[in-house]
């Protein structure tokens, strides 16, 4: 898997709207050298249905590049309204049917065109959580989050679509979108602004995409973090911690500085960054 450093390097070039049908089109270049390209096909049907496409040239794969141009294309989905996205792949691509299913897509057609050979497959994205799966946290507002032990291997199933990884030291890469805070265990993120910055990410993230919060345990730091997501979806900062101990895992949040700052969440925060974590 490429860094995010070493993908800094790709630089991406927008075509002009092709052959006036509003599909846009985006290659991505390493230097001089074209690695892969995105097509977004604009909303059509109802509900509105965006087409999201990554292609990357087969000495490029496996690199991350097909995960920078996918998500690409879903910020660009999600700017025109997509509230279904779907993807299309050629039967014979496997590496492209293998992504769009490890991104949660599903098979809803396949068809030949006039004079092909290999069919086409049609994806759609599925997107969300099961409700009744081990861990996930179903706020009132329906979005679904995924709590986890990262001691405990990665459940079978739909792997997230976002991240957010709650540990003293920065985590292994993974293979999809992610983001870590600094939050030793047993105490709070290092950076209270851009705990709530990224908090806030994961909330509006979860509303269409699998999103999933983690430290080692699965109960102390990621049950204060799922508290703070409820306060943002609605639930009473003082009730929080009980909304999560009674729908996720009774014995989330573990400490009282932990069970303090999510009753604090709430309201702003103004000063500099605890390196201790304890108030």
């Amino acid at each position: 898997m490429t860094t995010a450093t070493e993908l800094t390097e790709a630089r991406w070039r927008k075509s002009s709207y092709s052959q006036g049908n509003g599909n846009c089109v985006e290659v991505a270049y390493l230097d001089a050298t074209a690695v892969g390209c995105s097509t977004v096909r604009p909303p059509t049907g109802d509900p509105a249905t965006v087409t999201v496409i990554a292609r990357v040239l087969p000495d490029h794969r496996r690199q991350g590049f097909g995960e920078q141009l996918y998500q690409r294309g879903l910020a660009r989905a999600r700017e025109l309204g997509a509230r279904v996205i779907g993807t299309v792949v050629l039967a014979s691509n496997e590496d492209g049917l293998r992504f769009a299913r490890r991104h949660g897509f599903v098979e809803t057609e396949r068809y030949l065109l006039p004079g092909d050979t290999v069919p086409f497959v049609d994806l759609r994205l599925t997107g969300l959580w099961d409700p009744a799966a081990a861990g996930v946290l179903l706020l009132p507002s329906g979005r679904l989050v995924r709590g986890r032990a990262l001691r405990k291997p990665l459940p079978p199933g739909p792997v997230p679509a976002f991240g957010v990884y709650l540990l003293g030291t920065e985590p292994p890469p993974v293979e999809w979108e992610s983001r870590w805070l600094r939050w030793p265990d047993f105490r709070l993120p290092a950076d209270r602004a851009l705990a709530r910055e990224v908090l806030r990410e994961a909330w509006v993230r979860a509303a269409a995409e699998r999103v999933e919060v983690a430290c080692g345990g699965g109960r102390g730091r990621t049950g204060t973090a799922l508290a703070c997501l409820a306060v943002l979806d609605g639930v009473p900062a003082d009730r929080a911690v009980a909304y999560v101990r009674e729908h996720y895992d009774p014995h989330a949040v573990e400490t009282p500085w932990q069970k303090r700052y999510v009753a604090r969440f709430g309201t702003p925060f103004h000063g500099a960054a605890n390196p201790d974590g304890i108030t």
